[in-house]
């Protein structure tokens, strides 16, 4: 399916690119103050990063279940470049003040993100919106919750540069790699010379999050291979409410070869609280009909990534399923473009218990065996 959805990403490379110049220009200021020396963490002080569990022989290896990914020819995937976008991932150098790295965010123990309602960035700067998992990310076409990058190289920049986040510029982001000898032969055997630049940490990055596939779950073993014994006579009746009454499968779909759980489209189900500035997908188009439209994400993984929506305003699945019984919200003019169900209490616990049943036992794994890592002081 993502391969069929490139022609639309193309469409929106020129916008996305575009936003990432601005980003650019914005974090080159000096609004946040002059740059601190680098700091002399090692690039492996944070949490863990994950490992890259599809890349098996020199390939990628995609589940039973999952879209296949879309790897541009301009950044085709490499041991090299894997391993190097890994060790990028955990450094902590490469935020401003030293105290995040990617892997703060997106913690194997959190199901790849973390934990919180909303992301804390350096200087404990809190965000907007939810931290999105990085299970699966290499099968959407559009990244972050209002689809702004196209590509995983695109995204891998936002955080990077954004001021509430990593707060890096273009400039001292290269100063701190290139400082540290040890990246230089990282960067050799990844892309052919020693030289540091934001694209080539990006598509490193890229590289790396594109083996993070997790499927195989009880769901797919039952639905995909027939083992019955796979899912609970409870998760089985949630998929059938989840593909009749409940109306879930329109936008979470499953197909005969593949179950991406999510259409890649943005919808309006009423989790924007009136009063809130995030005007989700329109300040992308500018379309007024994606005024608090947001991305479908997947459910593939669901019950390890709380909390949930765009704002981290459910706690629990129960609550999820409360949100989407009742109808959702209307706010700032806007009718949900979901409508009560009325479920009864049987019929919502099925439905958790469908959505536990797509937890892959990599991401399960993963969570169960990776420690955390102690975030410096200040930082959370």
């Amino acid at each position: 399916m993502a391969l069929t959805r490139r022609p639309l990403a193309v469409a929106l490379l020129a916008a996305t690119a575009a936003l990432a110049a601005s980003a650019r220009a914005r974090a080159g200021g000096d609004a946040t103050g002059p740059a601190p020396a680098a700091p002399a963490a090692a690039p492996s002080d944070g949490p863990p990063a994950p490992e890259p569990v599809a890349w098996r022989d020199g390939r990628l290896v995609v589940p039973k279940g999952l879209p296949s990914p879309w790897v541009p020819p301009s950044n085709p995937a490499t041991d090299a470049k894997i391993a190097l976008g890994r060790r990028l991932f955990v450094d902590r150098r490469l935020s401003r003040d030293g105290t995040k790295s990617c892997a703060d965010c997106h913690e194997p123990r959190l199901g790849l993100g973390d934990g919180r309602r909303t992301a804390v960035g350096v200087r404990g700067q809190v965000g907007p919106r939810n931290v999105p998992t990085l299970w699966n990310v290499a099968t959407y076409p559009a990244l972050f919750w209002d689809g702004r990058a196209v590509s995983l190289e695109a995204q891998a920049e936002g955080p990077l540069l954004a001021p509430t986040e990593l707060d890096m510029t273009e400039a001292l982001l290269v100063e701190r790699v290139a400082a540290d000898a040890g990246y230089g032969p990282a960067f050799v055997a990844a892309f052919g010379s020693a030289t540091v630049t934001l694209r080539r940490v990006a598509h490193a990055l890229a590289s790396f999050e594109r083996t993070l596939l997790a499927g195989d779950a009880p769901f797919d073993r039952w639905w995909f291979h027939g083992e019955e014994a796979a899912v609970t006579p409870a998760a089985r009746r949630g998929y059938e409410l989840f593909r009749t009454k409940a109306a879930c499968a329109g936008c979470h779909p499953v197909h005969a070869a593949e179950a991406p759980f999510s259409d890649f489209e943005f919808h309006a189900t009423g989790t924007v609280v009136e009063g809130s500035p995030d005007l989700g997908r329109f300040a992308v188009t500018g379309r007024e009909e994606d005024r608090g439209r947001f991305r479908t994400p997947s459910l593939r993984n669901v019950a390890l990534t709380g909390p949930w929506f765009h704002d981290g305003s459910a706690a629990t699945l129960a609550e999820v399923v409360e949100h989407y019984d009742v109808g959702g919200k209307a706010a700032a003019g806007r009718t949900p473009e979901i409508s009560p169900l009325r479920l009864s209490a049987t019929e919502k616990a099925d439905l958790v218990a469908f959505l536990e049943a797509l937890s892959s036992p990599v991401a399960v794994e993963a969570a169960r065996a990776a420690p955390s890592a102690p975030a410096p002081e200040g930082a959370r």
